[in-house]
């Protein structure tokens, strides 16, 4: 019998042959490659590889893989040749096209072949796609499935793929969400230069801002980062710090990943008769005036968490300076969340809206010029931002099967003027007494297995944070006994006089879905051919019915047959007459009857 050795004995084995291979001598072999610098904290990888040739061409494409590590809660992978997921351990590797996905308490960081790392949120999953010569240089392409992932690139480009848009970055560190059920998609970019691209349209946007897809096919639309998710970046990846502290003192110097050593050159003396070097030209002065910087309005007076605020600064200049120039940043305490352009006569309007709910004290800084020193206003006291409202709303999946799983989908929106982002848990019950399941994050779903046949309430009720007022959602979920169409609250003609101008309402249910319900009629012959009267009914949302009417023609001497036909998303039908559901077609008794004993129709 043939042993099969686990993926990570291979590797290992193949590493220390290599390297050992690499302390032989070897004749006639180009100098090794330089490899490139790691980010900090990063593992160090070795890779032993051919000798290349003087014509070799530079950003051939590499085999793209990734190192588990940092491992918490459920964390597992599934290689491209697999077909179910694995539990990830540390040192796992995930291949090219492989996946990995995290539960609910799950959180784990791939260092990826390139040096990039990539932290996997709790419930998340997104696939290793491939890396690949760009623009002179090498772009990372993984596919996001649902969830979140933060992203510290080293070098190159990376671009996260998902079905409503694509987010990219060039620089350092970007993060991406993606809810599959709204289709909407949320970056944020600490560092460096990002975009995010849809059949809409395309944004750059750089540190500090955020850029969201609110769903499929519509334009990018950007924002500011809030402390929420400049806190979530301190709380996943301890090498956002900083970068943080960069972005909240824009006086600082330039952050850096690493401090490269500093070389002191060898003093020669001139020599006796050497002409003395050319003097060089003299630096550019700097700024020394000080602008005076003030808020002269916020309107509205107090606000909503992501209500737009209107904020005029002015800047005017001092000691018989110019006007100054340049832009200006409106901070709430320390989070900046709107910026502006001066005009000609020192104004600026800054519109943005607040993130967090509070007391806030509002201060305008000034960027400074090449005649102006930064400078800040002093502060608008204590404006006040109340907690948004929000809508809950509760997707309902398709009728279920009794004693089969199914899930819902709960979304929370703020209600405009309100704006940002939801966090905190949803819990799902059947409106009284049973509680079905709660979800602490987003996306918020619950999955549950209704044993016997029945029309069940399930309600979705969202408890709230610091900044949004908690909502809630009522829908009424059907569960089915078997996988044909159900018909259920008929209504058909009532009598001599109703028939001439007929309303029908019908509730229709499937499993697989209702694509359409029609009502058929046939006058005198009770066999239903060809020549029968058919008028498709249209579903109200709002009755929850399928519904609608239509006139016949009759005389006083005949009989109006009629039924419904309902059709399901495979193109089945089934037929209800005499309130019996039947799907064979006609069987020569279930049709509903109405003799006409009046003057028939006109």
């Amino acid at each position: 019998m043939k042993t099969k050795f686990p993926n990570i004995l291979i590797r290992i084995l193949f590493a220390v042959v290599m390297l050992l291979s690499a302390c032989a001598p070897q004749a006639e072999t180009s100098a090794p490659a330089l490899m490139p610098m790691a980010v900090k904290d990063a593992p160090v990888v070795f890779a032993a590889t051919a000798s290349a040739t003087a014509t070799a061409t530079p950003h051939t494409p590499s085999a793209l893989s990734a190192l588990l590590s940092e491992i918490s809660g459920k964390v597992e992978i599934k290689q491209a040749n697999e077909e179910n997921f694995t539990t990830a351990g540390a040192n796992s590797f995930l291949d090219e096209n492989g996946q990995a996905m995290t539960g609910g308490d799950g959180r784990v960081r791939l260092d990826l072949s390139t040096g990039t790392i990539v932290r996997l949120a709790p419930n998340s999953l997104f696939t290793l796609v491939s890396n690949e010569p760009a623009d002179g240089s090498l772009k990372t392409r993984i596919q996001m499935v649902f969830g979140s992932l933060f992203v510290i690139l080293n070098g190159g480009s990376l671009e996260v793929e998902t079905p409503t848009g694509t987010a990219a970055v060039r620089g350092s560190f970007m993060s991406v969400s993606y809810n599959p059920y709204d289709g909407q998609v949320r970056i944020t970019c600490l560092e460096g230069h990002c975009s995010l691209k849809s059949s809409g349209g395309i944004v750059e946007i750089t540190a500090g801002q955020t850029a969201v897809i609110t769903g499929a096919g519509l334009p990018p639309q950007v924002g500011e980062m809030t402390d929420t998710d400049i806190q979530m970046w301190l709380d996943a990846n301890p090498e956002a710090q900083i970068m943080v502290d960069a972005l909240l003192d824009p006086a600082a110097p330039p952050a850096m990943g690493f401090v490269p050593p500093v070389y002191a050159p060898k003093v020669v003396p001139p020599k006796e008769k050497e002409e003395a070097p050319a003097p060089s030209a003299s630096p550019t002065p700097a700024p020394t005036l000080v602008p005076v910087v003030s808020i002269g309005n916020v309107t509205p007076t107090s606000s909503l968490v992501g209500e737009p605020l209107v904020i005029v600064v002015n800047v005017s200049p001092s000691g018989g300076g110019p006007m100054p120039t340049g832009a200006v940043k409106v901070r709430a305490g320390t989070i900046y969340f709107c910026s502006a352009t001066l005009d000609s006569a020192g104004n600026a309007i800054c519109s943005g809206g607040i993130p967090s709910a509070g007391a806030h004290d509002l201060t305008a800084d000034y960027l400074g010029d090449t005649s102006y020193l930064p400078a800040s206003s002093p502060s608008w006291i204590e404006f006040s931002v109340n907690q948004a409202s929000t809508v809950t709303t509760l997707n309902p999946p398709l009728p279920s099967l009794a004693a089969s799983a199914v899930t819902f989908h709960a979304t929370i929106d703020p209600l405009s003027p309100g704006a940002g982002t939801p966090y905190g848990s949803v819990t799902f019950t059947d409106g009284s007494v049973t509680t079905y399941c709660t979800d602490t994050a987003a996306p918020w779903e619950c999955t549950y297995t209704f044993v016997t046949a029945g029309s069940y309430m399930v309600q979705a009720n969202y408890g709230g944070d610091g900044n949004f007022i908690g909502s809630l959602n009522t829908i009424t979920h059907h569960v089915l006994s078997g996988t044909d169409t159900e018909f259920s609250n008929q209504n058909g003609p009532t009598g001599a006089v109703a028939i001439c101008s007929p309303a029908y309402q019908v509730l229709a249910l499937d499993i697989a879905g209702v694509s359409g319900v029609q009502v058929e009629y046939r006058i005198g012959d009770n066999i239903f051919v060809g020549t029968d009267l058919k008028e498709n009914l249209t579903w109200n949302a709002a009755t929850q019915l399928w519904e609608g009417s239509f006139i016949i023609t009759a005389l006083n001497t005949e009989t109006a047959y009629w039924r419904f036909i309902a059709t399901d998303a495979g193109g089945n039908k089934t037929f209800m007459g005499n309130g019996v559901t039947y799907v064979n077609g006609y069987t020569g008794s279930p049709i509903d009857a109405y003799s006409f004993t009046g003057p028939g129709c006109p």
